[in-house]
């Protein structure tokens, strides 16, 4: 196999497995989140305990507001970064709103 091939691929399966640990590691704030302090009605700081709140006061879910509030951040961080860390913000971003809404639905 051409060295050329085996970059490619090995930068291939290096980009699936840092998508694949963000992944997992937004499933489990997601489940942390949504099992403690949203459970339990606590408002943590950042943008997860402003959306609980927000959220608390308007039908919206939790994981909307976060990712609305986290848009002008992300368009900052594409100036300030850079196009790579951006797109690997936006895919935690939207990762850790869709867990965050789709575990609302666990019992506390």
């Amino acid at each position: 196999m051409p060295a050329f091939i085996r970059k490619k691929k090995q930068r291939i399966l290096t980009l699936l497995r840092e998508y694949g640990h963000l992944i997992v590691g937004n499933i489990l704030v997601a489940l942390g989140f949504d099992l403690f302090f949203a459970g339990n009605d606590i408002a943590a700081g950042g943008f997860s305990g402003l959306g609980l709140v927000v959220s608390h006061y308007l039908p919206v879910s939790v994981g909307t507001v976060v990712f609305v509030i986290s848009v002008p951040v992300l368009v900052w961080s594409f100036f300030v970064q850079g196009w790579r860390y951006t797109l690997s913000a936006l895919a935690s971003t939207a990762a850790l709103s869709a867990f965050t809404d789709l575990f609302a639905a666990l019992p506390t």
